[in-house]
């Protein structure tokens, strides 16, 4: 506590001032009687002692960091400038001394928290505590982590979609929240990008190739730059150069070679081009009429060459040659030596005339129904007996009129009786009611259908007697690979 202030003395009276010595020359004598009223009563009041009220809060303790300098904000700006003396009242009291801020007697401000010295605390709202408190830690986010570990295993059941979606919502529930894990969530929604992109460039890749032939020397090739395999002619080994498809280099057949043209044609289409699907339906047939007319003999053919075929495209139509076909054999086992050609060229006039019989047979034999049971389609069994047995009355007028050498004439007259005998059966099975009487039919036919006759001739003409070809000429109804003659 501040001490009392010591007493203010009493203000010494004011001397009267002296008597004028020199008299009034003339006086004026005055006309009223009545006496000169009394001066008024001084207005200002006695001097007083004055004190100071007593503060009304504690010394402020000292601040532990060392003495506050003074704020210049504590010093009043009218402290620099002199104070006039105050002055003498006419009744003689003294007048009240001038009020100085910061003066003696004067209470001290409150510190200045932001000055220095002790921090006050702020006053809190009603139900809290005063003072300022440590928010709470709001973690870290779910989303973002979830995003992370999605975008890492993005590539397993489609999860980077999952990343990206949990990716951008974690970023807005951090700038919400203001959890932690932004860096997770940026993280999971590159990943999870960089899948998407690897994917729908994997698919994307998968589609063209997909439209496209494995080999590019297979069916779908495309015409393009000045050495065209468009140039090629029948008879000729080619082997692959390049990587646009269709540039090829002629090699003899003799040499190891990817493929071997047995035929070229001008498609007949319209001046405009009339679409892929015209020209490989046109080509398809094509191709596979005319193999027999080069490879005449169907059993010196492995099981494993294929009919490949150049067609022209939209763009090469219109060219010189443009909508030109060459159909060639290709070994799917790989590259191969020797030909393929067994024609009139290499052939003599017995063996041209016996297999120019039997291969009309052999190809409608081969091309049977596609259900594999009788009670599935019977009326298309009935159609293919009747083709079969059509064939066999061609195969046969074509072996009668043929002039056979001795040493051929027994093989092929014993072939005939067979082919006969078979087509008894067909006819039966074309005629037949219900399923069961036409597979029984189908299935004495088989047995007739050459096998060790066709070899018997074979060997008398020189021909091959062993057929490289599969079992896919096998009959639908038996399982079996009975010999086309």
């Amino acid at each position: 506590m501040l001490p009392d202030p010591e007493p203010t003395p009493p203000a010494e009276p004011s001397p009267a001032p002296p008597a004028d010595p020199t008299p009034d020359p003339t006086p004026v004598p005055s006309a009223d009687p009545t006496p000169d009223p009394a001066p008024p009563a001084d207005p200002t009041p006695p001097a007083a002692d004055w004190a100071a009220p007593a503060p009304s809060f504690p010394e402020p303790a000292p601040s532990p960091f060392g003495t506050t300098p003074p704020s210049p904000y504590d010093a009043s700006p009218y402290d620099a400038y002199p104070q006039a003396p105050a002055p003498a009242h006419p009744g003689g009291a003294q007048a009240y001394p001038p009020y100085q801020v910061g003066g003696p007697g004067t209470p001290p401000p409150p510190l200045n928290p932001w000055a220095g010295g002790q921090p006050q605390p702020y006053p809190g709202y009603p139900g809290y505590p005063g003072g300022w408190q440590q928010p709470l830690d709001p973690g870290w986010s779910g989303f973002a982590i979830t995003s992370f570990v999605m975008g890492v295993f993005g590539f397993a059941c489609l999860l980077f979609l999952g990343g990206i979606g949990f990716g951008i919502a974690a970023l807005g529930a951090i700038k919400r929240t203001g959890q932690r894990g932004k860096g997770l969530a940026v993280a999971g929604l590159v990943l999870s990008s960089i899948w998407a992109l690897l994917i729908a460039v994997g698919l994307g890749i998968a589609i063209i190739e997909d439209g496209r032939d494995p080999d590019p020397f297979g069916s779908s090739a495309r015409s393009a730059g000045p050495q065209s395999a468009f140039d090629l002619d029948t008879g000729e080994c080619f082997d692959r150069t390049g990587t646009n498809g269709v540039s090829v280099d002629v090699v003899p057949c003799s040499q190891r070679h990817y493929g071997e043209v047995y035929w070229t044609y001008t498609l007949n289409g319209p001046a405009d081009y009339p679409g892929d699907s015209w020209v490989t339906s046109d080509a398809d047939l094509e191709c596979d009429r005319k193999q027999d007319d080069y490879a005449m003999d169907s059993w010196a053919v492995p099981s494993t060459v294929a009919v490949h075929y150049f067609y022209p495209d939209k763009r090469s139509w219109k060219r010189t040659s443009g909508n030109r076909a060459v159909c060639f054999f290709v070994d799917d086992k790989g590259p191969t030596t020797g030909s393929l050609r067994n024609d009139r060229l290499n052939l003599n006039s017995e063996q041209v005339g016996y297999l120019s019989a039997v291969n009309p047979f052999n190809r409608v034999w081969a091309n049977g129904p596609d259900e594999e049971e009788v009670a599935d389609d019977p009326d298309g069994y009935r159609r293919w007996a009747d083709n079969v047995s059509d064939a066999v009355t061609i195969e046969i007028a074509k072996l009668e009129g043929v002039s056979w050498s001795a040493s051929a004439k027994q093989p092929v007259a014993d072939l005939v009786a067979e082919c006969r005998e078979m087509k008894k059966h067909l006819e039966a099975a074309r005629t037949a009611k219900d399923a069961a009487t036409i597979e029984d039919e189908l299935v004495e036919a088989a047995r007739h259908v050459g096998g060790a006759k066709a070899k018997a001739a074979r060997a008398a003409l020189g021909l091959a007697t062993t057929d490289l070809y599969d079992s896919e000429t096998a009959h639908p109804t038996t399982g079996e690979a009975p010999k086309p003659a």
